[in-house]
């Protein structure tokens, strides 16, 4: 599941996972799982959610449509019906990794702290040698204030897999936590490089360098964050933002329209148009006078004309 249960757009991570089981799906005639995929890729839930209780129907024990339909509840906040699927699953395959993990998501949203540390201690018993696990224990871990124990379980999961993304985000917030600035960029922007879609840590990495004055820098992984969530009015707002400081009116001016296009607050939007249209408003005065100056300075030159 994703790194912040708040963030709705990383809870089908694990949904990336299961795309390539779609070839043992066959029972049916018109592969209803297939069909789910589908629907769901399309971001069409109803539809992917009737096609996966079919693929349930006829086929019990499969956990892949199981899977999905708990994903699908989960991003819906039915977390009763959520964690009814990943139940279901385990019962069935108790070794199931990603299961226990979307399990434990539920569970520490609902408050079952202790019930949700178990289910990431299972996932990393039915898995010990793959980083997952105990790079999501790190971000429980980091999310109960618990920092030194994540900063292991980080540490664990890239001794497992010394590119692993999630586990260099990791460390970058727990950096980031006890005040170490330098590091925290450093494991940001690596795991950034490491994998060029994490959105947030290509945002964690401008804000720090935000803050130390390189904003060249910064401007290319807002960017970079933009290209790889174009339908997320926050980002394009900081993007505007920092345009706006670096003095790049027209592009900021797009940066804010198409925030508030995507359903950012309005109020701020419109504040900040404003504010950029005096800008504007301001240059063009300020070219028509150098315009006029100039034409002034041509006819002393010349002469006027007889």
């Amino acid at each position: 599941m994703a790194r912040n249960n708040h963030e709705k757009g990383k809870k089908c991570a694990w949904w990336v996972l299961v795309l390539g089981l779609l070839s043992s799906c066959t029972t049916s005639p018109v592969n209803h799982y297939n069909r789910g995929v589908a629907f769901q890729d399309k971001g069409e839930p109803l539809k992917a959610a009737q096609e996966y209780r079919r693929a349930i129907e006829l086929n019990p024990r499969d956990p892949a449509p199981r899977f999905n339909l708990g994903v699908l509840y989960q991003d819906q906040g039915m977390l009763d019906l959520a964690r009814e699927q990943y139940l279901a699953i385990l019962s069935n395959h108790p070794g199931y990794t990603p299961a226990w993990i979307n399990l434990s998501s539920v569970q520490e949203t609902q408050g079952l702290l202790r019930e949700a540390e178990e289910s990431l201690g299972r996932a990393m018993e039915s898995d010990k040698d793959s980083p997952m696990a105990s790079s999501h224990l790190g971000l429980f871990l980091l999310r109960q204030g618990r920092i030194k124990e994540a900063e292991q379980a980080f540490l664990l999961a890239l001794k497992r897999d010394p590119a692993w993304a999630n586990a260099l985000f990791g460390l970058g917030l727990v950096a980031e936590t006890q005040g170490q600035k330098e590091k925290a960029l450093r494991a940001f922007q690596e795991a950034a490089q490491k994998n060029p879609m994490d959105m947030e840590a290509h945002l964690k990495a401008a804000e720090i360098l935000r803050e130390k004055g390189l904003q060249e820098e910064a401007l290319r992984h807002l960017r970079r964050a933009c290209e790889i969530a174009p339908s997320r009015g926050e980002t394009f707002f900081s993007l505007g933002s920092l345009l706006y400081q670096l003095g790049r009116w027209r592009a900021a001016q797009d940066a804010y329209e198409r925030a508030l296009h995507l359903g950012m607050d309005p109020r701020a939007c419109h504040l900040a148009l404003s504010q950029i249209h005096q800008r504007l408003a301001l240059e063009e005065h300020f070219a028509y006078e150098r315009n006029l100056t100039r034409q002034e300075a041509s006819k002393d030159k010349t002469g006027s004309p007889r």
